[in-house]
């Protein structure tokens, strides 16, 4: 019987990259089963763009909740509920009760959910043991989270670099959910990359999709040393992509490519304010720099179980000069 399964994916270009993993995963255990349809929901037009990068997928369907209409949702619930599904597979973070109340209006009668119970772990893990507990590869090895390897920039590749060695800086995150509150002041990220030039001589290209131009622009307009700093030509997420892999390491927030840093094997130094770095940091923690407000901030759990620290984290009090001196100890120890 040829068995159909569904997987549905989280928001977000990050989330992608960390269930990436798990995806690899459920792709090797049933590659031996010729009979085996493996299909995805993807809930964002970037997300069906990586998977199709991925190449593991019969069929691809998109639907954005946020800004598609409902009819479009229906369109594709009936494909969904014609195909049959045996089973689905909710990645986390999809436990929203809409995504989950439209899994079940598919008619799907498996649905296998993970099972997060500890705030302390990443979401590559959770999702990587959920793929587990449905197959037989139990085997424990080291988690590597992959690139896209479909994901290939077009056009003249060398436009794109500078001339010098540099490292990106990404002022931006998602916006999207209230999640604006992860970004560090644009001012401040511009003192420090003031501060790495004058005192180590390190030049800065900033990275970023076409919407967050204007927070480009105004890091740019802080910097006084405008020798230091130049924004990315990038036209792409693919172009991005390449100019990032030649740079020597990744400054930022917590953001989707922070993630796509870290399966480029860069070393991502990353600020990080109301969200957990032990649950979406870059993977593994222990060899990035995670630099936060020494002062502990209230917590709280969101609908879906992620720990959440008030405040924003004390992410505003955090001081370009101390930013620096933790960044430039962490390059003196030697990086890579």
């Amino acid at each position: 019987m040829n068995q159909k399964i569904l997987v549905v994916c989280p928001i977000g270009l990050g989330n992608y990259i960390m269930i990436s993993p798990a995806l690899e995963l459920l792709n090797s255990s049933l590659s031996s089963q010729s009979s085996c349809q493996l299909d995805i929901l993807a809930l964002k037009t970037g997300i069906a763009e990586l998977a199709k990068c991925q190449g593991i997928f019969t069929n691809i369907y998109c639907w954005d909740p946020d800004k598609d209409k409902l009819n479009q949702g229906l369109k594709i619930l009936l494909k969904l509920r014609k195909t049959g599904y045996h089973k689905a597979l909710m990645l986390y973070p999809t436990e929203n009760w809409k995504f989950q109340w439209y899994i079940k209006a598919c008619g799907i009668k498996t649905i296998v959910y993970p099972n997060k119970k500890d705030t302390s772990e990443h979401d590559v893990e959770v999702n990587y043991k959920l793929v587990q507990s449905i197959t037989d590869n139990q085997v424990q090895k080291k988690i590597i989270i992959p690139y896209p390897k479909g994901l290939v920039a077009k056009g003249s590749k060398e436009t794109l670099l500078p001339n010098h060695n540099f490292y990106v800086l990404h002022p931006g995150s998602s916006s999207e959910r209230g999640m604006a509150g992860k970004r560090w002041e644009t001012s401040k990220f511009a003192q420090l990359i003031d501060n790495l030039y004058t005192q180590k001589g390190l030049k800065c290209v900033l990275i970023g999709g076409p919407e967050e131009q204007e927070l480009r622009s105004q890091v740019t307009s802080h910097c006084l040393q405008k020798e230091a700093v130049q924004s990315s030509r990038a036209a792409s997420l693919a172009q991005t992509a390449y100019l990032m892999s030649r740079a020597d390491f990744f400054i930022g927030n917590d953001s989707g490519l922070m993630h796509l840093a870290v399966s480029l094997n860069k070393i991502c130094m990353v600020m990080f304010g109301p969200t957990n770095e032990k649950e979406t940091g870059p993977y593994p923690l222990q060899k990035h720099l995670i630099i936060r407000e020494a002062k502990h901030y209230p917590e709280y759990l969101t609908k879906n179980g992620r720990l959440m620290y008030r405040d924003k984290g004390g992410l505003d009090k955090l001081k370009p000069q101390d930013v620096t001196s933790q960044i430039l100890e962490f390059l003196k120890e030697g990086i890579g």
